[in-house]
């Protein structure tokens, strides 16, 4: 089963988790200081029919953001399951690739490699690869 991101948001709110829990194993006491290190191609990987996600630095629980990097395979909007709704901010920057943004409240826009984007994620919205290749994008969300 592959649920879409609000799906897995909605888990989270509603047993009042954190979504590093989902996919990490036992936590360890909480530190004053603390790091994380995702080595390249090592995060944890999270599908849905149109994006492959890699969630980053999963070790750590309580975090105030969810860093993550997809790769955006839909080419339409047609092939998206609908609006993403989610609590919180989202900031996103194109690493690879070319994406259209979707939002319920403004006109598309596209974005190119080095572009970035910061958006409310109450407000329904959607990615789409518009190249010939899939997108990667680097996703900021806060908690």
């Amino acid at each position: 089963m592959s649920p879409t991101f609000e799906v897995i948001q909605k888990i989270v709110r509603g047993f009042g988790i954190d979504y590093a829990a989902l996919f990490a194993g036992p936590r360890p006491q909480a530190l004053a200081g603390r790091r994380s290190i995702t080595r390249k191609g090592t995060g944890q990987t999270y599908r849905t029919g149109t994006h492959r996600h890699q969630l980053l630095n999963a070790d750590l629980a309580d975090k105030r953001m969810l860093p993550f990097c997809s790769r955006v395979t839909a080419r339409s909007l047609d092939q998206i399951e609908g609006w993403m709704h989610h609590e919180g901010e989202e900031f996103a920057y194109v690493l690879s690739g070319d994406v259209r943004v979707f939002s319920e409240h403004f006109e598309p826009v596209d974005l190119k490699a080095g572009d970035s984007i910061y958006l409310d994620g109450r407000m329904g919205h959607a990615f789409v690869s518009t190249g010939a290749v899939d997108s990667v994008v680097l996703w900021v969300v806060t908690a």
